[in-house]
């Protein structure tokens, strides 16, 4: 349904400041003649004006608001990743991978830390996110002499995790199940302290 528009104003009978070639002038009303529509098309010209500032007024408050919107969701995500209850998986898969594949100056970016937790959404257990991040470090596909082991790769589906748990050599894998075990009791013991003793903001992070 079309949205009817808005009858234009009735014209003001009074001067108008227009510019012209760069210059201002200012045009009197007039009765008829070549004088009238001058009159008249400065009158345009300035209401046209006036809607195009408002417009950008609207437009420059949408942009704050979204702007605000956007901060706040930021924020909260900032927040849940530092609250994850399986943050420490996510770090160590990330380490594991760092250390194996001799990238230390590689960092867990926001969108790497996401795309590890959303594997651990799917039901993937934690000893194999760490087993695909490790195997695509310690076995990457070689594509013309260059090595292809980011870890982006690896956790971009659960495919790719499944493929890279694969290539992780058996003694590595072995080695990380009894890690993470170990992991997963030590957290066990600190929830069930938490529940004993009072909150503790430690609780979901055991030392690495």
């Amino acid at each position: 349904m079309t949205t009817p528009l808005e009858p234009a104003p009735e014209p003001i009978e009074e001067p108008i400041v227009a510019l012209v070639q760069g210059d201002t002038v200012v045009v009197h009303p007039a009765a008829d003649g070549p004088e009238r529509l001058a009159w008249l098309l400065a009158f345009e010209w300035r209401e046209m004006k006036s809607h195009l500032e408002r417009a950008e007024r609207d437009l420059r408050t949408k942009r704050g608001q979204i702007t605000r919107l956007q901060e706040d969701q930021d924020a909260k995500a900032r927040l849940a990743r530092k609250s994850h209850p399986q943050r420490w998986v996510i770090e160590l898969a990330f380490e594991k991978w760092r250390q194996i594949s001799g990238r230390k100056g590689c960092k867990l970016t926001d969108e790497r830390f996401d795309m590890t937790a959303k594997r651990l959404t799917e039901d993937y257990e934690p000893a194999h996110v760490v087993m695909g991040a490790a195997g695509i470090a310690a076995n990457p596909h070689v594509i013309e002499d260059e090595a292809k082991n980011d870890y982006d790769t690896a956790m971009q589906s659960g495919g790719q995790l499944e493929r890279y748990v694969k290539r992780c050599p058996k003694e590595l894998r072995q080695e990380i199940a009894a890690e993470v075990k170990s992991l997963e009791d030590r957290t066990d013991q600190m929830a069930l302290d938490t529940n004993e003793g009072g909150d503790s903001e430690e609780a979901s992070a055991p030392p690495l």
